[in-house]
């Protein structure tokens, strides 16, 4: 558990073991029908499940431009091998590259 703002625990882990830590901690707080602070868990939840999802969704479209780049990568790779291996069809190398390019962009 890390530092405490406004008589709030703050846990440090993944999201779902953060959300449980909150909603047990909530649920304690009803049962002794301290609504106030249950209200303050929830709300302060509620604000952390929503940066959360704003930063997942800032690492996931990240995400994927690289993989779009890597793909543009790998079809100028590809046009690269193929003009080598018309030019050298018995190259074994070549064609395990080609083989590799093609596993990568799931044609083969």
């Amino acid at each position: 558990m890390g530092k405490t703002e406004k008589g709030i625990a703050v846990f440090r882990g993944t999201m779902s073991s953060h959300l449980i830590f909150i909603f047990e901690r909530a649920n304690s707080a009803l049962i002794t029908q301290d609504f106030e602070y249950a209200e303050r868990l929830l709300t302060n939840a509620l604000k952390n499940i929503a940066i959360y999802r704003r930063a997942t969704e800032k690492k996931s479209s990240a995400c994927w431009r690289v993989s779009m780049a890597m793909k543009r990568k790998l079809d100028r790779s590809l046009a690269a091998y193929l003009r080598l291996y018309e030019r050298s069809p018995d190259n074994i190398e070549l064609m395990l590259n080609l083989g590799r390019i093609y596993r990568h962009l799931g044609t083969l």
